[in-house]
């Protein structure tokens, strides 16, 4: 699920990087999903999502995480529309305070990270075994 407009074509086409990564979903229909943000005095909010995800695992891009908040309520979006996974995929992962409560959220689950930003934040936490990180 993307905001940017070229997320459409990138789902369908395929992300030679996220192939290499995740091959057991290499030869699968390829679909694109919205979930409109609104922001209001800093407050991220909004559920409308648009996708058929029934039965199907749903791939979470992003390109930073902070709190983890928008990636969850994603990812309960994807679920409440039937997915039966939901993988986040971030590019980098700040981990701010609150993230590992949010993190812990059984919505998500698996989260793929590079390593731009290591993990530092983490040190201890219980989601630490649903992280992936990956060489930059």
């Amino acid at each position: 699920m993307e905001e940017d407009s070229s997320g459409p074509a990138k789902a369908r086409n395929g992300n030679p990087g996220i192939d290499r990564q995740l091959p057991e979903y290499q030869n699968t229909r390829r679909e694109a999903a919205s979930l409109k943000n609104n922001r209001s005095a800093g407050v991220v909010s909004g559920d409308l999502f648009v996708a058929e995800v029934a039965g199907t695992t749903v791939l979470v891009v992003d390109d930073l995480l902070s709190t983890g908040g928008t990636l969850v309520r994603r990812a309960k979006a994807a679920r409440r529309a039937g997915a039966r996974r939901v993988i986040a995929l971030v590019t980098h992962g700040l981990f701010m305070p609150g993230a590992a409560e949010s993190l812990g959220d059984p919505s998500i689950e698996r989260l793929i990270i590079t390593d731009s930003v290591p993990p530092f934040r983490l040190a201890g936490s219980s989601v630490k075994h649903k992280i992936e990180v990956l060489d930059a």
